[in-house]
């Protein structure tokens, strides 16, 4: 099969470049038309990270002078540009590219998980567009596969590695779950907004969001079903929370051990954790003295980040030898797939004979007890099977060769025998099992 991966992504290209590379899904079904023109099968990978194309075209060594042609076509960018940033995979190494990237092996963070979604809805949108066939569609269902594996078997994404889930995950351990948890926010910025998006994703319900601009307040509670609070009422609100992230843009500490004191004198004894991910920082490292409360700032966070990260990195060895396993055993099923008709076609022709015999002896066989009449039947299916299991092993082998399938081997001949094309559609005539006399 003539399949290549072509494109960038974070090591190869800039940011610059990406962007005018990334397609967005409103323009996906220009660029298949223009795709059509030159691959047989295509799917067309589109991330803030890389820009990628799979291909399969007969016939061709390399593809990187069309992909890089396609490429320049769309984005505005010199083809000669481009080309010196393309990385090019084919074959095998195509195959085993796609398993990388799929199972977060090849990402700027070893084991995120976003780009298997990525990858899917780039394979259906390719899917939708009539785009994928025979050699794309087993191709992209084995890199699932494998993407899935490897997050089982494995620890590679098993800690968190960005602030914000980093913190929550703290949070569900020192307070023993979220869901019955009220949730204060100071501060309605970008980091807030990550955060609160991993607090929602763990049960967290009971959002409260406190901003200096009450109508920005407004926008991100109502996005998380929380409720707005005017910025001044601090103090009652510090003492009613379980959860502080604190993210404002302060030039100096909002929350003092004096605050905290007042607070944690009308809590009964419930825990404060206080998540202060603002630089510079809202919350005053004097309160971690204070009992009862728990205070995590964005180094303390960025610690335990880099931790994780080392424990991912760690992973990846072992991951890319279960890809490497995994592109091994596709490329075997890919070629003895190519014989699968021709193996079909044999264990029905030679289990029709049996059966026609079979018939054919039941009227000498009628005197017969059951008893001897069913161990003839299985005589002769068990004679069937010792035939089909040393021709199909030897098919089996040629297809799984170096050189795969030839014309002039025995899977041509056997071909011809059966009058059975091969996987892609080729074949030659040859003799029926001519009519019993």
């Amino acid at each position: 099969m003539g399949l290549f991966a072509v494109g960038v992504n974070h090591r190869s290209a800039p940011i610059e470049v990406r962007e005018k590379l990334s397609v967005s899904p409103s323009v996906l079904p220009e660029m298949m038309a223009r795709l059509r023109d030159f691959a047989d099968e295509g799917v067309f990978v589109s991330t803030c990270n890389r820009v990628e194309l799979y291909i399969s075209v007969e016939g061709r060594e390399s593809a990187g002078d069309m992909v890089s042609r396609f490429f320049a076509g769309h984005s505005g960018l010199d083809q000669g540009d481009i080309a010196g940033m393309l990385y090019e995979f084919s074959g095998k190494d195509a195959v085993r590219h796609l398993f990388k990237v799929v199972s977060g092996i090849d990402s700027m963070v070893p084991g995120e998980t976003q780009i298997l979604a990525q990858v899917k809805d780039a394979y259906m949108q390719s899917v939708a567009e009539g785009m994928t066939g025979p050699v794309l569609n087993p191709l992209f269902q084995a890199a699932f596969r494998t993407a899935k594996l490897v997050h089982t078997d494995s620890r590679i994404s098993e800690r968190k590695v960005s602030v914000g889930s980093v913190a929550v995950d703290l949070a569900e351990s020192a307070l023993g779950g979220l869901n019955d948890k009220r949730v204060l926010v100071i501060g309605a910025g970008k980091m807030s907004e990550l955060t609160l998006r991993h607090l929602a994703a763990k049960g967290a319900r009971s959002i409260f969001v406190a901003n200096r601009t009450y109508e920005r307040a407004l926008e991100l509670a109502e996005e998380f079903r929380g409720k707005a609070v005017k910025f001044d009422a601090l103090d009652e609100n510090l003492a009613q929370a379980d959860i502080v992230v604190a993210s404002s843009a302060a030039p100096h500490y909002l929350i003092n051990s004096e605050r905290v004191c007042k607070a944690m004198a009308e809590r009964d004894d419930r825990p404060l954790f206080l998540i202060d991910i603002a630089v510079p920082r809202d919350v005053s490292p004097e309160v971690r003295a204070l009992q009862g409360v728990y205070l995590y700032d964005i180094d303390d966070l960025q610690k335990v980040v880099k931790e994780n990260l080392a424990l991912r990195e760690s992973e990846v060895k072992s991951c890319l030898k279960m890809v490497e396993d995994a592109a091994d055993a596709y490329r075997e099923e890919a070629k003895e797939g190519e014989a699968a008709p021709l193996i079909k076609e044999i264990t029905r022709r030679l289990h029709g004979i049996r059966r026609e015999e079979m018939d054919r002896s039941r009227a000498k066989l009628s005197s017969a007890s059951d008893e001897y009449t069913g161990e003839v039947e299985r005589l002769t299916e068990r004679l069937v099977n010792r035939i089909l299991h040393e021709l199909l092993k030897a098919v089996r082998a040629e297809a799984s060769s170096r050189n795969g399938l030839r014309r002039g081997g025995l899977t041509a001949a056997l071909c011809r025998l059966f009058n059975t094309p091969l996987a892609d559609g080729k074949h030659v005539r040859i003799l029926e099992r001519p009519p019993h006399r």
